[in-house]
């Protein structure tokens, strides 16, 4: 199994005016394409790689550990861009603002699930909402220019989904292995 964790973002409402003129910008350009699922929208918190069955029971154990200290955090999404980069894309995503709450649970998922040499120059943990797959890379500047730095309000980061990628390649297909709740009453004695 290839699995990563990522937030579940499923809630956030792609149905407005930025996200429809990027539609239209996409069709015009017959650029081959396909949006995310509303059900699968996520931010990735950590690819964990391939694991055999067998260390399931010792990566569920160590996920529900690290996430009794860590409670329910809001946020926030603005800006469209593309990866690698907008002269060169083949992914569309929504930027996620990296704050404290966020930075905490992926370091300490990282740290617990994959090693003390995870952070290297190359590996700096960037969250983004990934929107839009492409086949093939494409200069998406002018397409995704009237999203640039569009604000699309904040969402509540409540779950974490384990999933498994079955299939690579440009419209890759995911797996939901587990969902995991994030501690809703130490989010409750933290408020007091």
């Amino acid at each position: 199994m290839k699995l990563s964790l990522v937030i579940n973002a499923s809630k956030v409402d792609l149905n407005n005016e930025k996200i429809n003129k990027l539609k239209i910008n996409l069709n015009k350009a017959s650029i081959q394409h396909r949006w995310i699922q509303k059900d699968l929208l996520h931010i990735n918190l950590l690819s964990i790689g391939e694991i055999e069955v067998e260390k399931m029971l010792d990566i569920n154990s160590k996920i529900n550990n690290i996430i009794l200290s860590h409670g329910p955090f809001d946020l926030k999404l603005s800006n469209v861009s593309a990866y690698p980069g907008p002269r060169q894309g083949r992914l569309i995503w929504i930027g996620v603002k990296n704050s404290i709450p966020l930075r905490s649970l992926q370091e300490e998922l990282a740290r617990n699930l994959i090693g003390k040499n995870t952070f290297k120059d190359d590996k700096i943990f960037r969250p983004v909402l990934p929107i839009v797959r492409l086949k093939n890379f494409h200069d998406l500047t002018d397409i995704i220019s009237p999203c640039k730095n569009a604000d699309f309000g904040k969402i509540k980061v409540e779950q974490l989904l384990l999933f498994d990628m079955i299939m690579g390649g440009a419209f890759p297909i995911y797996k939901l292995i587990k969902t995991y709740i994030l501690n809703i009453v130490h989010f409750s004695s933290m408020e007091k």
